[in-house]
């Protein structure tokens, strides 16, 4: 719906600068015409899409980004499923799996909530359907960390890029062997080698875990 909007605007804009310059006796055709709503288009989309990209991807600036989530999260059902997750409601994040009609990210979140709920076999069909490299790993790593598996774990691990995300698997590990101490000192890595919406998550799943009485993971 917010797209449609500032198409209609561009469009409306590209044709007032039309008027305009017709009005003050520039030479112009409907190629023109077209050329002049396309590039705004292009500049007004870009104005949203880039700063939205840098908060979810680079930003270190946490309000900022919860705000940027948020806002998403009100048209868009994945972001409307990850804040229910920040705010540890994943019953009602569990509800919106259906209207995500990417099938990447629907496996992303399905797989999440599977894990949280040790259905393994579950959480193995959404990994499965996963072609990113370290969201893939990231998650089997995890799964065969809480089945005890460790050989299976130290496998998954080795094929994660991302050097924030091996200081979370790790932070992992610590936890499960009771190394309370060590899992802190991997977490703070974690947080300080990620941004953007990874970094957030870490810090609202690492105060979620805390206030759990039986608490099963660090984040």
């Amino acid at each position: 719906m917010r797209f449609i909007k500032r198409l209609a605007f561009a469009v409306v804009l590209g044709i007032i600068i039309g008027v305009w310059l017709g009005m003050s006796g520039t030479n112009f055709n409907t190629t023109t015409l077209i050329l002049i709503v396309a590039g705004i288009v292009v500049v007004s989309y870009g104005a949203w899409i880039i700063p939205t990209n840098y908060l979810l991807r680079y930003s270190r600036n946490n309000d900022a980004v919860d705000k940027c989530i948020r806002k998403l999260g009100r048209t868009i059902p994945y972001y409307a499923a990850v804040c229910d997750l920040i705010d540890g409601k994943p019953e009602s994040a569990a509800e919106k799996l259906g209207s995500i009609n990417n099938d990447k990210l629907r496996a992303v979140l399905g797989a999440n909530l599977a894990i949280a709920s040790e259905r393994w076999q579950e959480a193995e069909q959404h990994i499965n359907q996963q072609d990113n490299n370290d969201v893939k790993y990231v998650a089997r790593a995890l799964v065969r960390l809480l089945q005890d598996d460790q050989s299976g774990f130290e496998q998954s691990k080795r094929m994660v890029d991302h050097q924030g995300l091996k200081y979370a698997l790790e932070a992992e590990e610590a936890f499960r062997r009771g190394d309370f101490t060590k899992a802190d000192e991997l977490g703070e890595l974690a947080i300080a080698h990620t941004a953007g919406l990874q970094r957030y998550a870490f810090i609202r799943y690492r105060e979620l875990r805390v206030a759990e009485p039986n608490r099963k993971t660090y984040f």
